[in-house]
């Protein structure tokens, strides 16, 4: 998942090497945390709470890595990929993987 995402990120953003090697380590190092929280038991409410803590921390970390506009266009594909989620959710249609 984190190389998918990666691999992604690399492509729209126009990471360069170093870039790309950084947001990589990122990537892995917060699909990691997030593992439990997809696979845990617990409500909604917390799991709600700790994907968007651990995203927080996530962001947090790639600004420090990208340009201003690579994460300016970043929050943007963030809040496509939202919006396309609530569409889904809402009309039922299955989600694309």
């Amino acid at each position: 998942r984190a190389e998918l995402l990666t691999l992604r990120m690399a492509t729209s953003l126009k990471l360069d090497s170093a870039q790309k090697e950084k947001v990589s380590r990122i990537n892995l190092k917060y699909a990691q945390k997030m593992d439990p929280v997809i696979q845990g038991t617990g409500s909604k409410m917390s799991w709600f709470k700790a994907f968007r803590s651990i995203s927080s921390e996530k962001e947090a970390e790639l600004k420090s890595v990208l340009t201003k506009e690579q994460f300016a266009q970043f929050q943007q594909q963030q809040q496509e990929m939202k919006d396309e989620l609530r569409v889904r959710r809402n009309s039922g249609e299955p989600q694309k993987n």
